[in-house]
């Protein structure tokens, strides 16, 4: 339990959160004005990312950066993964309650993994140069990522209320009990911008 106390489990809970603002963000929006500074005929028609980075100038350093990031972010998931499987060993639970928290576990894990391969597909793979591939890509992020970040904030809405009804001391669990709230009302705000932008899509 040592090995993966509150500070190292925050940390590396912190390391794939902070990477999307960070530098994502601000990486799609240096792709997209690099993109109008070199076709200033679109400055009246913002292109999309999929447009901005099927320029060899734009889309190379861009897929490079998401390529690296996706990959730090997958190093710290089965960590991450641990983590939580740590804590709900802690739990007394129903043999059915047990099975469903790693299920979801394992499908925060699987789901994870699958929507990275979409970003480095849809990265990698511009219109340029495979359509199809690029728009698989995109579609597989999207929705995995969506599917991670909502299973992942439900798993910890259950694991407070676990730790709540079994009396565990905030100082003796695993996660910082606010971050528990935090991260479920985070991850429900998210799925609401998703339901958005479908349906602005």
């Amino acid at each position: 339990m040592a090995l993966m106390n509150r500070k190292r489990a925050a940390v590396l809970l912190a390391v794939p959160a902070l990477m999307v603002p960070a530098i994502e963000i601000p990486l799609v929006l240096w792709a997209r004005s690099k993109f109008v500074e070199l076709n200033p005929d679109y400055l009246n028609d913002p292109p999309t990312i999929s447009r901005s980075i099927n320029d060899p100038i734009v889309g190379a350093p861009f897929a490079d950066f998401i390529l690296l990031i996706t990959a730090l972010i997958l190093m710290v998931t089965p960590l991450l993964i641990w983590s939580y499987a740590l804590a709900i060993s802690r739990l007394t639970l129903s043999r059915r309650r047990r099975v469903l928290m790693y299920v979801l576990l394992g499908l925060v894990f699987i789901f994870q993994v699958a929507a990275s391969t979409g970003m480095v597909l849809t990265t990698q793979f511009t219109f340029a140069i495979d359509h199809d591939l690029h728009m698989l890509g995109s579609y597989t992020f999207f929705a995995f990522q969506a599917l991670t970040i909502f299973i992942a904030g439900f798993l910890c809405r259950m694991l407070f209320n676990e730790q709540q009804r079994h009396g565990i001391a905030d100082v003796d669990w695993q996660f910082r009990p606010p971050m528990h709230r935090f991260r479920f009302r985070f991850a429900m705000l998210i799925m609401a911008l998703v339901v958005l932008y479908g349906v602005l899509f």
